[in-house]
């Protein structure tokens, strides 16, 4: 009798996850795994605060299908500023453009990504945000996660696009550049053009 108990739990077990359709990795597709119902932590840095005024919260999504999957996600803000405007990426665009298709395995091209925008005087709050990753509009199969941004203090950083000549390189890069005497990594960041800080302003980059 025990093991047939024992037999029908591991059963269980493995039905319960070859029905699991989505991973979701937060930061980078090398990231743990982050469980539903788990809240990872995110806190804001000089230059989300002075120089971007806006975070970038990447939640990368692994097909873990042997088919491609129409995919949708949802997001509710749970606790913030009242006059908080957040902005969503997803399926490789930016606004979301709707549904989107996921390969199986990684798709690294395409976040789900949450950019909320930043004042100084949500210096010393927090965002919490719930997020929905499943099939198509309905959201099925779906695996939900929290995300909580510690916003920091405004550190005063002069933000003005007509800063001294400085040393940039490479520009335009892929990853990491060096601007004056420090080097910045932009990695995981979504192809763009960024201001990164110097003294007496800030320097233009392009990520491709």
């Amino acid at each position: 009798m025990k093991k047939s108990i024992i037999l029908f739990l591991a059963i269980v077990a493995t039905m319960s996850l070859s029905a699991q359709k989505y991973a979701l990795h937060f930061g980078s597709t090398d990231a743990p795994v982050v469980v539903a119902g788990d809240t990872v932590e995110y806190t804001t840095t000089d230059i989300d605060m002075n120089v971007m005024h806006m975070a970038y919260l990447y939640i990368y999504i692994e097909n873990l299908t042997d088919s491609n999957l129409v995919t949708d996600n949802d997001y509710e803000v749970l606790e913030g500023p009242a006059d908080l405007e957040t902005e969503v990426c997803a399926g490789g665009n930016c606004p979301q453009q709707g549904e989107y298709t996921l390969v199986p395995g990684d798709n690294p091209d395409m976040p789900f990504t949450l950019e909320p925008h930043l004042k100084p005087e949500y210096g010393g709050q927090h965002i919490l945000y719930r997020v929905t990753v499943g099939e198509g509009r309905n959201l099925e199969n779906g695996v939900t996660v929290y995300i909580r941004v510690n916003i920091t203090a405004n550190s005063g950083i002069n933000s003005a696009d007509n800063a001294e000549a400085v040393k940039v390189y490479p520009n335009p890069t892929r990853g990491k550049v060096t601007v004056g005497d420090k080097e910045y990594d932009l990695s995981g960041r979504s192809a763009g053009v960024y201001y990164l800080p110097v003294e007496g302003g800030s320097a233009r980059v392009i990520k491709l």
